[in-house]
């Protein structure tokens, strides 16, 4: 990947990139990782799995009201 430019994320210059899933780190407060423990263990879902799906879910509502 030697053709990037500076500052700007692979996805951005080759969107091929984008369609296989994608790990990444995020620091949460406590407060929050104790919501997703507890409802993953209630929805029998990873804690990864779950944070994925709010992420998503968010990105849908987000969307949906800037359309709006």
């Amino acid at each position: 990947m030697a053709n990037l430019k500076h500052g700007l994320h692979a996805e951005m210059q080759c969107p091929a990139m984008m369609r296989k899933p994608q790990r990444v780190s995020i620091t949460l407060s406590w407060s929050m990782y104790q919501a997703l423990v507890e409802e993953s263990c209630l929805q029998g879902r990873s804690i990864s799995n779950l944070a994925s799906y709010w992420l998503e879910q968010h990105y849908v509502m987000a969307k949906s009201r800037r359309e709006a």
